[in-house]
């Protein structure tokens, strides 16, 4: 059994996944404060301690948790939306800085989304897990076989929720070497625009929702298939269970 498939056999063993219903989205949206207000200080801090825009109204909510302690450690979202100017990114990729593309998916017309907001606590990501001693943090042996894909399996997840929705392509905004990573891991985005400053490099990325979407083989299908069964896609999954307010 090679490192990777290590990584995958264990993630299950630890972590879960779960789409919130609404109740569980203020989890969700905790989580983002501390993260993007209290230590990347992206947005403005909220006394409630909740990180929430507009979007969040239509929008899909996936959930990270680890298993021993019930602590919610990461979240994203998919937002679905009937034309691509109700989606966030058009704030920072105005169409005409967007390739034809955007152009085409306007004329199917069909409904669209978005993947955002992406976050993981500190203690689970790879700069400060370096120095999880000293932050007086601990995880067991099979937790630390799976830190290494917290990211990926929430990207993956969020696929898996694209894939189920009746929404013809899906964007996203990341730093070029995470698209990079993505890809690597079979999931097809290509880039529709130039790079722009967005708390660094960012750059607008988009994908038909086809077979082309995703490419994977080997211990990443198992495990692309494995989500997809965590998160309830196989039976009996509401489309419903969004956001409400």
């Amino acid at each position: 059994m090679n490192s990777e498939t290590n990584h995958h056999s264990e993630f299950f063993n630890c972590f879960d996944l779960t789409i919130a219903n609404p109740a569980q989205q203020i989890a969700s949206c905790k989580l983002r404060h501390q993260v993007y207000c209290e230590e990347l200080k992206w947005e403005q801090p909220n006394p409630k301690g909740i990180e929430s825009d507009d979007f969040d109204r239509s929008a899909h909510h996936i959930l990270l948790t680890q298993k021993r302690t019930g602590q919610i450690v990461g979240t994203v979202r998919v937002i679905v939306a009937n034309r691509v100017s109700e989606l966030p990114h058009p704030r920072y990729f105005p169409k005409s800085s967007r390739t034809s593309v955007s152009d085409l998916h306007e004329a199917l017309q069909s409904r669209c989304g978005e993947i955002s907001r992406l976050a993981v606590h500190q203690n689970f990501r790879r700069k400060t897990r370096e120095n999880y001693k000293m932050l007086n943090y601990r995880f067991n042996s099979s937790e630390r076989m799976g830190l290494p894909i917290l990211t990926m399996a929430l990207y993956m997840a969020s696929i898996a929720l694209v894939q189920s929705l009746d929404i013809g392509s899906v964007y996203i905004v990341t730093r070029p070497g995470l698209n990079r990573r993505i890809s690597e891991a079979g999931i097809k985005f290509s880039p529709v625009s130039h790079c722009i400053e967005l708390h660094g490099q960012r750059r607008l990325h988009h994908a038909f929702n086809d077979e082309n979407l995703t490419d994977m083989n080997g211990s990443l299908k198992d495990f692309y298939g494995e989500i997809q069964a965590a998160i309830g896609l196989q039976e009996g999954w509401n489309l419903d269970n969004k956001a409400v307010s």
